[in-house]
């Protein structure tokens, strides 16, 4: 064999071995992204599932704005005094399990100014 030959096949040998790896590379590329697709569809029903679950907590639910703020405040009689004025036939102080204020409102007001 001529040293021509033995380059030539040599290269040939090399690049059969990049193809096989190229080819190898392809199958695993199509694997990693079927395996994404089938995650990213169980992420976005998982995000629905989620959402649904939230709302379904929410719903019970109740926000009232405007209560002015006293030092060392019974909140929770306020707003059991406050509903029970809105709907008095009803059995709201069993009803009202937490009560709190989303924030102090000289704090969300400082907030704004800055």
């Amino acid at each position: 064999m001529r040293p021509t030959d033995v380059s030539i096949d040599a290269l040939k040998k090399s690049i059969d071995f990049a193809f096989a790896e190229v080819d190898s590379l392809k199958t695993n590329m199509k694997v990693v992204k079927t395996t994404t697709e089938k995650n990213e569809q169980k992420l976005s029903e998982l995000e629905l599932k989620l959402n649904d679950a939230e709302r379904y907590q929410r719903r019970w639910n109740l926000r009232l704005h405007g209560g002015p703020e006293e030092k060392q405040e019974d909140i929770k009689a306020k707003v059991i005094n406050i509903c029970c004025s809105m709907v008095p036939d009803a059995k709201i102080r069993e009803d009202i399990d937490i009560v709190h204020r989303l924030g102090r409102y000289q704090d969300i007001i400082s907030i704004k100014l800055q």
